[in-house]
């Protein structure tokens, strides 16, 4: 084989490779695109984002011990000693 040969049967590889590599590269793309419209009607379909409404919100950690505590019936704060 001679060297111009060679040259042309590496250059036919390569662009084999970068053939199947383009090909991957949008099929994976295109798979993207359409998964983007798969989704739940549920997602799509609702008017307004659901709501969670709730009087009090306690965060409790794993010994069960209160570490915040949002809109309860607290006693008046004190500041400075004074009401």
């Amino acid at each position: 084989m001679t060297d111009l040969e060679t040259r042309l049967a590496r250059c036919e590889r390569r662009n084999r490779y970068l053939t199947w590599g383009i090909a991957v590269v949008l099929l994976g793309v295109a798979g993207i695109y359409v998964k983007g419209f798969t989704y739940p009607e549920s997602v799509h379909g609702q008017s307004t984002p659901p709501v969670l409404t709730a009087s009090e919100l306690v965060i409790v950690d794993a010994n069960g011990v209160v570490r915040a505590r949002l809109g309860t019936k607290l006693p008046d704060a004190i500041v400075n000693g004074e009401d």
